[in-house]
This record gives structure tokens, sequence and C-alpha cells, in this order.
């Protein structure tokens, strides 16, 4: 796959972003006309939870990741698999800490339920590989993986959400989506693959990027801490 130009790799990137943003604006405006206020609040709540572990297993990965790739094309799909296999672990660990959260939140049956199935949100990035495509300048996929992965999202709400008893299918649908993506991404690299994964130097980049992890919750927190505070 031949590498996209400064241009080309503005124009997909920004140009998936924003078409995959019509196509949730859609999905969006659907739910608040079909579940109403409380059950859409619902959905905001878990989101914004399961949002935090979110922006740290991307953020403990995806800028350092890149950058490695663009340093060293020939390991990318080594270093996927290595990725690959931490982040299944961390993928586990933070389902496990929403699944605790669930457990322990004094809400009713329905709020509890959605908090839990938000953890299947977080499993497509145990395969999410577009830090790889970042790295290797092939951002045409990664425009297009963002549309398709809405487009599923969108489909699946308006074929199983039709009330707001509907709600905990909403997640699950978001997750279903997002894994259509990420597999669209990760395909092409797993035929690519070749030798064993390299799961120590993924570890290091996991290391160093503590500080982004850290910056990246802190800015979470200045934008969804209300909607945290207003469901609790």
């Amino acid at each position: 796959m031949p590498e996209d130009s400064i241009l080309q790799s503005y124009v997909s990137l920004g140009g998936g972003l924003i078409l995959a943003r019509l196509v949730a604006f859609v999905g969006t405006a659907y739910l608040t006309r079909t579940l109403g206020s409380y059950a859409f609040g619902i959905v905001g709540f878990a989101t914004a939870l399961s949002g935090f572990l979110a922006i740290g297993l991307r953020n403990s990965v995806d800028p350092v990741g890149a950058r490695e790739v663009a340093r060293d094309p020939a390991s990318a799909t080594s270093l996927a698999a290595g990725v690959a296999v931490i982040r299944s672990a961390l993928v586990v660990l933070a389902m496990l800490m929403l699944a605790v959260v669930a457990v322990w939140l004094d809400k009713p049956d329905d709020v509890r339920l959605v908090v839990l199935l938000s953890g299947l949100t977080l499993l497509p990035l145990a395969i999410d590989t577009r830090w790889v495509y970042w790295g290797l300048a092939r951002n045409r996929w990664v425009g297009v993986s963002m549309v398709l992965a809405q487009s599923i999202y969108v489909v699946t709400l308006l074929l199983v959400v039709r009330d707001p008893a509907d709600v905990i299918w909403v997640l699950p649908a978001l997750a279903l989506g997002e894994l259509v993506g990420v597999t669209y991404l990760a395909a092409p690299l797993l035929r690519e693959f070749k030798g064993r994964p390299a799961v120590q130097r993924a570890w290091g980049i996991v290391r160093s990027s503590g500080f982004l992890v850290a910056s990246g919750v802190l800015v979470a927190l200045t934008r969804t801490a209300d909607v945290v505070l207003i469901g609790l």
C-alpha cells in the first residue's frame, strides 16, 4: 500500500472525521427522539464513565506508537501484534473495573446494566491499529474505517432501538460498529504479519506514554466530569 501525501492525509482524515460525525449526528438525533431524556441520560452517563478508560487505553499507545512505526516501518506488523497482546490484557482489566463500578452504583438496575454493557465499547481498542496507519502515512484507510464504524452503528440503532426499553442495545451497537471499523484496519496487517509479536517493545511504548495518559484523562475530566456528577 503506497503512502499518502500530506494533502491526501489531510483530506482523508479530515473528510473521514467530518463524514463520520455527520453520520453519528443522525444516530444521536434518532436516540434523543426515541429514548427520551431519562434513557438518553443513562447512555450519556455510561459513555462518560467508559470514556475515561478508553482515553487511557488510546493514549497509552497511539501517539508514541505512531512515531515508532514512522521510524521503523518494517516492524509495523510485529509491533502491532505486541500492542494487541498488551492492550487485550488492559481491556480486560478496564472491563473488570467497570463491572465493579456497575455493582457499586446505588442506581436502578437499568442504569447499572447499561454501565456494565459500556465495557463492550472497550473491546475494539484491543485490536485498534489506526496508529500503525498514521505512522505508515496510509490515512485513507483510517478515514474509511471511521465512516464505516459510524455507519454500522447507526444502521444497527435504526434496526434494534425502538423505544426507551431498548436503551440496553445502544452501547452494544456502538461496540459492533467500532469492531467492524478496527477489523477493517487490522485485517491487512494480519495478512502481512510474520514472526513473533514484539511484546517487550510494545510494553516500552506503554511505559513511555504515562504522561500522555495522565494528560488525556485530565482533559476528559474537564469535559465530562459534569455528566458523571449529574448522573451520580
